[in-house]
């Protein structure tokens, strides 16, 4: 296990939350590069060489991001069976989120229409990759679920000891 420096020693839902974050732009920026060499006329060996795949990387990841800075809050984290449904919408908010932003950093306005569509399409395409982006949606429920629930335990009532 990585040993945090005194100054940065973080609490496990605190780490749950980072990884959250990780997995997120991770994730986020392999899509946009699967998309970007789908749809470009370069293969995959000649697209690591481009200027423009680094752009890619760096903007679907961004877009990733943004996507679950805007939602965790709101829609991610919370238990039981509504909480399920709420990560559920979330999950279709961080998609749309993200895929509009990081389409629009990568191609302004024509990425800003097509990201989301492009988006669609790769999923489709490619099953195990939507799994995988279903999969690490859900393993970021759980882990807020576990963020969320050290940070009410904080801010409940406690007995006065006796």
């Amino acid at each position: 296990m990585f040993v945090f420096p005194p100054r940065l020693r973080m609490s496990e839902g605190e780490r749950n939350f980072l990884f959250a974050i990780f997995a997120v732009g991770a994730l986020s920026a392999l899509m946009s590069s699967v998309i970007v060499v789908r749809l470009s006329a370069y293969g995959p060996a000649s697209f690591v060489s481009d200027p423009f795949a680094l752009w890619t990387v760096v903007a679907g990841a961004a877009g990733g991001l943004l996507g679950f800075w805007s939602t965790y809050n709101r829609w991610f984290g919370f238990a039981g069976t509504p909480g399920l449904v709420r990560a559920a919408f979330g999950g279709l908010m961080i998609s749309f989120i993200g895929t509009v932003a990081g389409g629009t950093l990568i191609l302004p306005y024509y990425g800003t229409m097509f990201g989301p569509f492009q988006f669609v399409i790769a999923l489709i395409e490619t099953p195990t990759l939507g799994m995988l982006w279903v999969v690490m949606l859900i393993c970021v429920h759980k882990l807020l679920e576990d963020w969320r629930n050290e940070r009410d335990s904080i801010f409940s009532e406690k007995e006065p000891p006796v």
